[in-house]
């Protein structure tokens, strides 16, 4: 055998005892990733333009929020004010304004816009909700018991005309007692609720005369 065919066979044998100790070897560890928290399990949440209950939609802001920690309070003001529209977005651009041409955020903090926002729009929504109750109230018991529920939605609605109060009081009630009233011809909201109690009163002082008596 010549020196160079000795040299080859040499290093041919190198080679294949590398390729050897290269399959033994075993892989580096995968580097270790840090844990996260799958995004997006808790949805985005809904626009808010100022019709819908306002406390609801902070309840979802503040579950989002606890869900993404990392978002710190200026990321999470951002973040709420991105979600406003219709009149809460003419709201928010009004109190911006009202500092200065530039302002993107008007206030400190989240918790000083939670209070903002729920201080502009509580008052709006509870009316509106108050005008679908005031539309569907009926009388369900006694006059004075309804009444009391008719007055109690008048507070919450503010101004209402005389003549509307007087048309929804008796539209509202029991139809014997309701016939009653339209009958006498109230001139005032007050006087056919002093109708309708009077013959209420009439119909349960009957009901308990001809109670029959038991042996």
């Amino acid at each position: 055998m010549s020196e160079q065919q000795v040299q080859n066979e040499a290093a041919n044998e190198a080679t294949d005892q590398s390729n050897a100790l290269n399959q033994n070897v075993a892989p580096p560890p995968a580097e270790q990733s840090s844990f996260s928290v799958p995004r997006g399990v808790v949805g985005t949440p809904e626009a808010y333009d100022g019709s819908t209950n306002v406390t609801q939609w902070l309840d979802q802001l503040r579950i989002f929020f606890t869900f993404h920690s990392d978002l710190n309070d200026q990321q999470r003001l951002l973040a709420s004010v991105q979600r406003l529209q219709g009149s809460a977005y003419h709201w928010y651009k009004n109190c911006c304004l009202m500092i200065g041409p530039d302002i993107v955020v008007p206030w400190g903090s989240f918790q000083h816009f939670q209070s903002a926002i729920q201080a502009e729009f509580t008052h709006i929504t509870d009316a509106q909700m108050a005008e679908t109750e005031f539309e569907s109230i009926r009388q369900t018991s006694t006059v004075q018991d309804y009444d009391r529920r008719f007055l109690a939605l008048l507070n919450r609605l503010g101004y209402v005309h005389e003549m509307e109060k007087r048309r929804k009081y008796i539209a509202g009630l029991l139809p014997q007692t309701r016939n009653k009233v339209k009958e006498s011809n109230p001139v005032s909201f007050d006087d056919a609720r002093r109708i309708a109690n009077t013959f209420d009163a009439q119909i349960r002082q009957r009901q308990i005369n001809y109670r029959p008596v038991r042996p």
